[in-house]
């Protein structure tokens, strides 16, 4: 796990946190700030997977390779 996969998982726990403290005690500007720093949380934990893929490199990010196909294109023949 890397900084930004830290933080927005602490960002993210941070917003639950204020979201609920909002519901309980009717803060509605409360809870408007932890869906914030929810989506802050999910926008750090997305850099981090672009980052982590980034080192990974190409290959890691491919699909299965399709067979080559010889000969006619029809698959019935």
């Amino acid at each position: 796990m890397d900084r930004e996969h830290i933080k927005g998982a602490a960002e993210k726990a941070k917003g639950a946190i204020k979201e609920t403290a909002g519901k309980l005690t009717g803060d509605e500007k409360l809870r408007a700030e932890g869906k914030l720093d929810k989506e802050k949380g999910a926008a750090h934990k997305a850099a981090g997977d672009m980052k982590e893929a980034a080192h990974q490199g190409p290959a890691a990010h491919q699909g299965p390779k399709e067979p080559a196909h010889h000969g006619s294109k029809n698959p019935h023949e």
